[in-house]
């Protein structure tokens, strides 16, 4: 029965009572939070907007603003944020340009503790020990570990008191038996099973917190089990794999709440100071949608626009690619129009065409998970670089299909350049565009024979 209610509670967004053997009396809750602790996990490096046609989210720009938004309404509440981990950008110049950019962002926003995910740890320990001396808050993983010793590799857990209260955090990243991080003496990290490394980070908090807030960066159905195993945790922050929830599920002693990945949504904790001797404090727990009703940060906005800027400079300065194999070379629609000059011009008037253009409109050149399906060849051998490298190969043009075609060019007898739902579906995703059909709208860009 007692389960039942806490589960119904945690859906209606009431706030979950300690487990106890008779019902407890009922607090009356302060009008005013003690503390307003905000949250992030999974950003994946974004400091701009996801990118999404549709409804674009996120952002530093609007993470500034919401969380101003939020200090204004409750002026004499204690603010603090954490982050559940994977905050880092893919490993290489530009990334760790962002990651770092984000790292000085999260200085700013006064974070108070971060998780490790293995996305942070792709960086590599060196990078990663690196940005721990830039960031003026810990980075914490319980069951991050150094192989040869067991010993743990970063703090387990950290304890922030402001506002009246004492707020526990405790971290864990997911355990995988074959993950192995080289360090520079020669040995490496590896992660062990977060039950027993949170628990005994838990009993090193028992006495000293009010209320113990956990950064899971693992799969929910694996928070779920940490929660359920170890009591005391009141607060589950999750990210993983772009896992969303719409409202906090409960579990064990504790409430958890995932968000969405790329720094699309905030969530935030409120904490109310107990009203009575040796409860706990409660607590209202919500997320926020950072669209374009968030007012955004003027100045989050700038600085934004010049990280973006200075890591496209360091993709570009590090991009020296080995020439590709004559066969594998992408020549561009100007070399497909020789023998196939209608459908060159059937294509020209098709929105593959004007592809780039409508980034160019969007200011969205330097956005590095943008640039893929509107160029053509980005990321392969001989593929497209930059407009000044490449400006054959701006637009979605033959070979963003066909595949490249200096080999057809050489032998045009040999087979070349068929095309089926997996060529339109690596960019027309559901989240990307969702309302691509692909048996309608191949319509729109067949030729040739095929054409109707």
């Amino acid at each position: 029965m007692q389960g039942a209610v806490l589960a119904a509670l945690a859906g209606l967004g009431g706030t979950v009572p300690p487990v106890a053997s008779a019902p407890a009396p009922r607090q009356v809750q302060p009008e005013a939070p003690a503390v307003i602790l905000t949250f992030t996990g999974a950003v994946h490096g974004f400091l701009d907007v996801c990118g999404c046609p549709t409804f674009p989210l996120g952002g530093l720009a609007r993470r500034a603003g919401q969380m101003s938004a939020f200090q204004r309404r409750w002026p004499g509440a204690a603010a603090l944020s954490v982050d559940a981990g994977d905050f880092s950008d893919f490993p290489g110049p530009g990334g760790e340009v962002k990651t770092r950019a984000l790292v000085e962002a999260m200085n700013e926003f006064g974070y108070r503790a971060a998780g490790i995910g293995p996305r942070d740890l792709a960086l590599g320990p060196a990078v990663l020990a690196e940005l721990r001396a830039t960031a003026r808050f810990p980075f914490l993983s319980s069951n991050l570990v150094r192989s040869a010793t067991g010993t743990a590799w970063l703090p387990a857990s950290h304890i922030v008191e402001t506002g009246g209260l004492r707020i526990g955090i405790v971290a864990a990243l997911r355990h995988d038996p074959l993950a192995n991080w080289p360090l520079p003496d020669g040995t490496s990290l590896v992660t062990v099973d977060p039950i027993p490394a949170v628990a005994r980070a838990m009993k090193g908090l028992a006495g000293r917190t009010d209320a113990v807030v956990l950064l899971a960066s693992m799969p929910l159905e694996d928070a779920r089990l940490v929660a359920r195993r170890v009591p005391g945790i009141d607060l589950v922050i999750g990210s993983h794999g772009g896992t969303e929830m719409l409202a906090p599920v409960a579990e064990g002693t504790a409430r958890l709440l995932y968000l969405e990945d790329e720094g699309k949504y905030l969530g935030l904790a409120s904490f109310f100071r107990p009203t009575r001797p040796g409860a706990r404090p409660t607590l209202q727990i919500a997320r926020y949608a950072l669209g374009e009703e968030v007012t955004a940060d003027a100045r989050w906005e700038a600085y934004t626009v010049e990280a973006m800027a200075r890591a496209q400079q360091a993709d570009d300065a590090s991009r020296l690619p080995p020439p590709p194999p004559a066969e594998s070379r992408f020549a561009g629609v100007g070399a497909c129009a020789g023998c196939h000059l209608s459908i060159v011009e059937q294509w020209a008037k098709t929105p593959h065409a004007a592809a780039w253009k409508t980034l160019v409109r969007g200011d969205k050149r330097a956005q590095a998970s943008c640039i893929p399906c509107h160029v053509t060849g980005h990321g392969e051998p001989g593929g497209f670089l930059d407009e000044r490298a490449t400006p054959h190969l701006v637009g979605v043009g033959c070979e963003a299909c066909h595949g490249p075609a200096a080999g057809h060019l050489a032998d045009p007898a040999r087979p070349y350049g068929k095309t089926g739902l997996a060529s339109c579906t690596s960019c027309h995703t559901a989240e990307m565009d969702p309302t691509f059909n692909y048996y309608q709208d191949r319509q729109r860009v067949m030729h040739g024979d095929a054409a109707p």
